[in-house]
């Protein structure tokens, strides 16, 4: 089972996301621009010493009253 997971990007959200992994949980980010936001967000994980193996990600904005998650999007990172 995966844990979905929002604001990852945000600083409260990636202090989140990162005890998560810490934990070895799988871990699924909701983002925006996942092209812009990957990189940066896995080069802070891994900074803080942290492996990305649990850690995959879907694009989507809860903003959009059309939001759909589609299982075929998870992937890793």
């Amino acid at each position: 089972m995966a844990i979905l997971i929002t604001g990852a990007t945000g600083f409260l959200g990636r202090f989140v996301l990162l005890e998560l992994l810490r934990q070895k949980q799988d871990v699924v980010a909701l983002l925006r621009n996942p092209e812009q936001q990957i990189p940066i967000l896995c080069e802070w994980l891994q900074g803080k010493g942290c492996d990305t193996a649990h850690f995959q990600c879907i694009q989507g904005d809860l903003a959009q009253s059309d939001l759909a998650v589609y299982l075929a999007q998870v992937g890793s990172v």
